[in-house]
């Protein structure tokens, strides 16, 4: 899977994102923005695993709140019900964190998890940090510090892009999922406003991610090239 954070503040709710879609054999199909906002109301929805799968759970969302017109109505009677569907429903291994600037009570971030790191698909609220990646608490304090750990407001867009440089310099399970581009996105009362902290050129369609940027071998050199000229 590929990463993402999401901090909740006292006057916003950031979400720290790549952009890396990639397929069954981790080769790099896509650099794609992994966040998706609402029009009408300030809501925005990332999250990891199967991107399409997420993409189709993220845009379902967003039409409810853009048709509702209130963020609080959407979390508080849409969202619940709806991950009971989607539960029911067998949806699998995907994580996905719900940032919002409510009408009555400001910054709130939820998340539910397919399954996966929590393993029981409930849909909570979080009211601090909600990281999304494969890293054990000790390598991401050792990663982040105490500036992140305990929330500084300024961390993510001062640091956003570093930290989302050492998280995809680590293989998971063999292979980096982390590339692209590293987004950062801000949930206020005024909107979703998203810029790009960081681009990562190296990462080439067709080939696999490699954060050192090893030369890839023939057959990908020529499936990459393949792919820039269909």
């Amino acid at each position: 899977m590929s990463a993402f954070i999401a901090v909740k503040h006292p006057n916003r709710v950031q979400l720290l994102t790549d952009g890396a879609r990639y397929n069954q054999d981790h080769v790099l199909t896509g650099i794609v923005c992994k966040v998706w906002s609402a029009a009408s109301v300030p809501l925005a929805i990332t999250g990891r695993g199967n991107l399409q799968v997420v993409e189709h759970i993220a845009r379902e969302i967003i039409a409810e709140a853009d048709a509702e017109g209130s963020v609080d109505r959407v979390t508080e009677s849409f969202l619940p019900e709806y991950v009971e569907d989607i539960r029911a429903a067998g949806v699998k291994d995907c994580d996905l964190a719900i940032a919002v600037h409510s009408e009555t009570t400001g910054p709130g971030l939820y998340f539910f998890d397919t399954g996966g790191k929590l393993g029981n698909f409930k849909f909570q609220r979080q009211d601090s940090v909600w990281c999304a990646v494969e890293l054990t608490g000790k390598e991401l304090y050792d990663l982040a510090g105490a500036r992140f750990l305990t929330n500084d407001p300024a961390y993510l867009d001062e640091k956003g892009a570093d930290l989302m440089e050492l998280i995809r310099s680590k293989p998971t399970q063999g292979y980096y999922s982390v590339g692209g581009h590293c987004q950062l996105t801000t949930v206020t009362a005024e909107g979703v406003e998203t810029v790009t902290l960081r681009r990562w050129p190296q990462d080439a369609v067709g080939s696999k991610i490699d954060p050192a940027g090893r030369p890839t071998n023939r057959h990908e050199r020529r499936a990459a090239a393949a792919r820039r000229a269909a």
